[in-house]
């Protein structure tokens, strides 16, 4: 088994918005299989308070070790909730979550190119592009110009990450530092 390694197809799964993922019990799995001994350190959980609803946002540090080399990386997940959410467990969710996004940052085995090509951002971490198979590198460049644009002109955090949830590049980092920066709505 090698970090470069195409993802078991038996561990992909589809999400209800239509893009690929690895749960998180699978990629555990495979973590077992590379280093037993893998670990995770510097848990951090926040919510604050975001227009009527809130958001979550969780960090962790990742540790493994592969062929005689030390690997470590930090997976973040943020996720919006409102008070009619059914899922109460926002903290295991988000760990979840930033968990698998630290091990996809390792390898490709852990589902890094899922949904679309893989681009190094401005921070130096990976950024997925999303609904990208068919476009050519000028035509995301050109799409990512626009939605850059747009995020900078909105007057406010909640909208900008909506346009951002609503665009094919909801996972660009960048854009989300953008949206971040914005004052909440009043």
């Amino acid at each position: 088994m090698k970090l470069t390694d195409r993802p078991n197809p038996d561990h992909i799964k589809k999400n209800p918005e239509g893009y690929d993922y690895i749960p998180i019990g699978l990629i555990e799995q495979t973590l077992d299989e590379i280093c037993p001994e893998w670990s995770t350190l510097d848990p951090y959980f926040s919510i604050i308070q975001v227009g009527e609803g809130y958001l979550a946002t969780a960090t962790i540090m990742l540790h493994f070790k592969y062929q005689e080399r030390n690997y470590s990386s930090i997976g973040a997940h943020s996720m919006y909730i409102s008070t009619r959410d059914a899922n109460t467990n926002y903290a295991a969710t988000c760990l979840s979550y930033a968990i698998a996004n630290a091990a996809k940052r390792r390898g490709i085995i852990f589902g890094r190119d899922l949904n679309g090509r893989l681009e190094i951002g401005e921070t130096g971490l990976p950024v997925i592009q999303l609904d990208t198979s068919k476009k050519t590198d000028e035509e995301i460049q050109r799409e990512l110009g626009e939605i850059t644009e747009k995020v900078i002109s909105c007057d406010n955090k909640e909208d900008a990450l909506i346009l951002i949830e609503n665009s094919g590049f909801r996972f660009n980092i960048r854009l989300k530092e953008i949206a971040n920066s914005k004052p909440s709505k009043q």
